[in-house]
């Protein structure tokens, strides 16, 4: 769409002197999420248009099938046409002409929450955080529990971040603490990386009560029989029994039946 032609939909658009969003301009005229955003920037950027000093923040929920539903936040401005007044308040909301200052994040103004915590992790990337951590470190840039999620799920994404949580048979929840977060090393090949961010989260884990009985006991049955074969030694289902603290089945120790009697507590 060309500047003349952008500029005379958003003119007649905004007649009824009504403030209005993205989504509502796009919808009229069948523009892409592009094309709209173009023509309102460049709108306010001419000085045709106000708009919200601060984004409005609204819960979405999306959907991703029967039975698959998340919800985030959607940040959004409202736009409305400038009648000779350099900023305007309407329905508690401050409307203010295009400037530097007021350039939100994803317009190239101050550093958004999601790169601050992005910084945070690469410049810490020799050890994983847990998300509560993080808040706690960023607390004073106004940084919160969804902020860190949000943005740790994005650079997931994008291979820059691993997280890591309670994995179950179909999804994976926070630990105690929250889930574990870690910068990924773009510059090593993608195992490499990885391998880094599971030991660094291991060494996170390691004594914390955020693990649950069944992943911890199951941590211990590892470093035994790692430990023992290193030393070239075979290691009994009776010496597991007595150092783990495991009840011992009536019946007795069978295979099909053993290891789930060695994660039964005491």
């Amino acid at each position: 769409m060309r500047p003349p032609e952008a500029r005379e939909r958003v003119r007649e658009f905004f007649l009824d002197g009504r403030a209005h969003c993205l989504r509502e301009f796009l919808q009229r005229y069948g523009l892409s999420e592009k094309e709209a955003y173009a023509a309102l920037y460049r709108g306010w950027k001419e000085g045709l248009l106000l708009r919200t000093k601060k984004p409005i923040l609204q819960s979405e929920k999306v959907f991703h099938g029967r039975n698959s539903t998340t919800s985030h936040i959607r940040p959004y401005h409202l736009y409305i046409w400038k009648t000779g007044v350099s900023s305007l308040f309407l329905d508690g909301l401050e409307y203010v002409p295009y400037s530097i200052q007021n350039l939100d994040p994803r317009g190239g103004g101050v550093l958004s929450k999601a790169k601050m915590i992005l910084n945070f992790l690469k410049e810490h990337s020799d050890k994983a955080w847990f998300s509560r951590e993080i808040v706690n470190a960023l607390k004073d840039k106004g940084v919160k529990i969804a902020d860190v999620m949000s943005a740790a799920r994005r650079y997931a994404k994008k291979d820059m971040l691993y997280i890591r949580g309670y994995k179950t048979d179909r999804r994976q929840t926070p630990f105690q603490q929250g889930f574990l977060l870690t910068w990924l090393d773009k510059t090593k090949p993608w195992q490499q990386a990885i391998d880094g961010a599971l030991v660094r989260t291991d060494v996170a884990l390691d004594g914390k009560a955020s693990q649950t009985p069944i992943a911890h006991r199951i941590r211990r049955i590892r470093n035994i029989v790692y430990e023992t074969s290193r030393l070239g030694e075979v290691v009994s289902v009776a010496y597991l029994q007595n150092t783990l603290g495991c009840n011992r089945p009536r019946d007795g120790w069978r295979l099909e039946t053993g290891y789930g009697a060695l994660l039964r507590d005491t």
